[in-house]
C-alpha cells in the first residue's frame, strides 16, 4: 500500500500518469473469473487484524441497518 500511495502522491506533471496506468487492472469479462470479486473481498478481510474483528458486535450481521443507519434493532433469532 505504501508503494501505491507514494506512486500516486506526486505532483501533476511529475511522471505520475505512467505509474497510474501501470496500476490499472486489465478489464476482464465477469465470466473469465467469476470468483475474482470474492477473492478480492477475502484478501481485504484477511488484512484486518483479529482484534478489529473481535471488536464487532455479535449481532452485527443481523442488525447491519441499525449500525449503519440507526434503524431499530431486530430481535435476535434463536437457533
Amino acid at each position: 500500500m505504501g508503494t501505491v500511495v507514494k506512486t500516486l502522491s506526486g505532483q501533476p506533471g511529475q511522471g505520475t500518469a505512467p505509474a497510474r496506468s501501470r496500476l490499472r487492472r486489465k478489464a476482464r469479462r465477469p465470466m473469465d473469473n467469476p470468483l475474482a470479486l470474492e477473492d478480492d473481498l477475502l484478501a481485504l478481510a484477511r488484512a484486518v487484524p483479529d482484534e478489529e474483528w473481535a471488536g464487532l458486535p455479535q449481532d452485527f450481521n443481523e442488525n447491519l441497518d441499525h449500525y449503519l443507519y440507526g434503524t431499530p434493532r431486530k430481535a435476535a433469532r434463536r437457533v
